[in-house]
């Protein structure tokens, strides 16, 4: 064969191959939408996330709520896990349930039927970022009775900014509310923190590289406080 009828030979064979493989389907791999992970929420996000939340409180919940927080006995701390879905652009309120208190046995109740009349049919603002889920779930811990320089606390609360060596927690508040969220660490397992996600999968054999998932929004806080700030001086009213 001459040089010239290869070398055609070969442009058309290669010609052909190219084509089939342009016109071969070509699998795509889909990754399920998950929150970010606690490398990439800064402790910035996480104060301005609280207090994105507490001004929702303060603003729609606390004035419905106080006049029947007075009724409830005994001092002490009770924490609620609130239950928002998404509708046209906010996080309305769903469901309500009690995750621990300190207060005299009954008054649990009470103060769960008074946060239940105050909440209900109440929304806040969602954020920019807060597109991938349909959930959030708030775990904030509210003092009884309130305290006494409660306007003095809410103010330094939205005044707080983050301070040097504000990260890693067991206080999400400064009052001692516990990190109730979930992230992905860089060892991929799943670790509590007090922003992040609702829940954490680990399923190693599913995917080897990243075996850790964590879904839902997910925020842990109290009424005057932000993670990083100095424990909380809360003056109680004396009960007679």
């Amino acid at each position: 064969m001459r040089p010239a009828y290869l070398c055609t030979a070969l442009a058309v064979v290669f010609g052909v191959l190219i084509f089939a493989y342009s016109q071969s389907p070509q699998r795509r791999v889909q990754t399920p939408q998950t929150v970010p992970t606690a490398q990439s929420i800064s402790i910035e996000r996480v104060v301005s996330t609280q207090q994105r939340i507490n001004r929702y409180f303060h603003d729609e919940v606390v004035s419905k709520l106080a006049k029947c927080w007075g009724t409830v006995r005994g001092k002490g701390m009770i924490a609620f896990e609130y239950t928002y879905t998404k509708a046209n652009g906010r996080w309305s309120f769903n469901r309500l349930k009690t995750k621990e208190s300190t207060l005299p046995k009954g008054q649990d109740m009470l103060a769960l039927k008074c946060m239940l009349n105050a909440v209900g049919g109440t929304s806040f603002q969602t954020d920019g970022s807060e597109a991938g889920e349909s959930t959030f779930v708030l775990n904030w811990t509210w003092p009884v009775p309130f305290p006494a320089n409660a306007p003095q606390l809410t103010n330094a609360m939205f005044a707080m900014r983050v301070s040097n060596g504000a990260g890693e927690t067991e206080d999400c508040d400064g009052s001692g509310t516990h990190p109730r969220c979930y992230t992905c660490t860089l060892g991929q397992s799943c670790k509590k923190v007090c922003v992040g996600g609702q829940q954490c999968t680990l399923n190693e054999t599913k995917d080897p590289k990243s075996p850790c998932t964590a879904q839902g929004y997910c925020a842990s806080g109290g009424p005057y406080g932000v993670i990083g700030s100095a424990p909380i001086n809360l003056l109680v009213p004396t009960r007679n």
